[in-house]
């Protein structure tokens, strides 16, 4: 079977066909920190123009405001241990 880019078409892998609801291409998730949207009028008028009134034609990304004491973990390194 022949990959193609008509969404009627499953994807195959190496467990069989995947129904097309499930091989859709995931959502950017982006986060918003350091934002004051309580006290700061213009933290929030930031984080209502990205956040509300999305229109339908535009990518879809989802947005989350996240606390200023949220810490981000950090990507581990990949090790490689191809030179031994």
């Amino acid at each position: 079977m022949s990959y193609s880019d008509n969404a009627d078409v499953s994807v195959v892998n190496e467990i069989g066909l995947i129904p097309n609801e499930l091989s859709l291409p995931a959502a950017p998730l982006v986060f918003f920190t350091g934002l004051n949207i309580v006290s700061n009028q213009n933290h929030l008028y930031i984080w209502e123009s990205f956040s509300c009134n999305r229109a339908n034609d535009r990518t879809l990304i989802h947005y989350q405001l996240v606390e200023s004491q949220f810490t981000l973990l950090h990507s581990k390194l990949k090790v490689c241990f191809s030179g031994f």
